[in-house]
């Protein structure tokens, strides 16, 4: 089966390699009314790359899509 990638994909890609470093972080605030509780979660390149390249997501990228749905549903 062919995966195909969306328009945007390659975008993001050439914009984190470009302001991003290895071991860089973005911090992602998590309201507890995602996952009961509020915490911070640290979003890296290599997040990023599992997107880009269809690779098994991290449990960090499963919580960062999570929260993305929560804001756009819920709140």
């Amino acid at each position: 089966m062919k995966t195909v990638k969306p328009a945007m994909v390659p975008f993001l890609d050439t914009y984190v390699k470009a302001i991003m470093i290895k071991g860089q972080t973005i911090p992602i605030y998590m309201d507890n009314v995602i996952f009961g509780k509020a915490y911070t979660d640290e979003i890296e390149i290599e997040n990023i790359e599992e997107l880009v390249q269809h690779n098994w997501l991290s449990a960090t990228v499963v919580a960062v899509y999570a929260r993305y749905l929560c804001l756009i549903v819920v709140i």
